[in-house]
């Protein structure tokens, strides 16, 4: 899907580019925070943090940290 609404494009932004999708997160393992890591690890922190702040129930408004 675009990340953001559900569709299951991944590619597709849907005419507006501040929707997420695929190319932003395989543009993000260039990140020097990435330091190298592969869109499967990207993937995995972006599930880790979510799962992380759905236990907490804070979804909605996240810590800072975890």
């Amino acid at each position: 899907m675009c990340y953001t609404c559900g569709c299951k494009q991944p590619f597709a932004d849907h005419g507006d580019p501040r929707n997420i999708t695929e190319k932003d997160l395989m543009e993000s393992t260039k990140t020097k925070a990435a330091g190298g890591a592969d869109i499967s690890k990207v993937k995995q922190n972006f599930e880790e943090l979510i799962r992380l702040e759905e236990q907490a129930g804070e979804e909605a408004k996240p810590k800072d940290q975890y």
